[in-house]
């Protein structure tokens, strides 16, 4: 069990210095679309120790934005209603 914690530690220190960039295109739209990432990865990405998102928004901007600052309330059925 010390080897998975030290493993852990290990992972999180390499981690806290990469930046996530979640960009999606439709081509049916022929722009950049919403891509902020749900909640559940929202969870996965701070759990391992990534502090920021870069990501496309529904206006087909590209925002950077601190996990923490995110809405968490942020689900993937919100994200296919906003998307219709």
């Amino acid at each position: 069990m010390k080897n998975v914690i030290k493993y852990n530690k290990k992972i999180k220190k390499i981690l806290k210095n990469i930046k996530i960039v979640v960009i999606r295109y439709s081509k049916s739209k022929n722009h950049l679309v919403l891509s902020m990432p749900c909640s559940n990865c929202q969870n996965l990405l701070e759990n391992l120790g990534i502090k920021e998102v870069t990501y496309s928004t529904e206006c087909g901007d590209i925002t950077c934005e601190k996990i923490c600052n995110m809405p968490s309330h942020f689900t993937k059925l919100i994200r296919s209603q906003l998307e219709k």
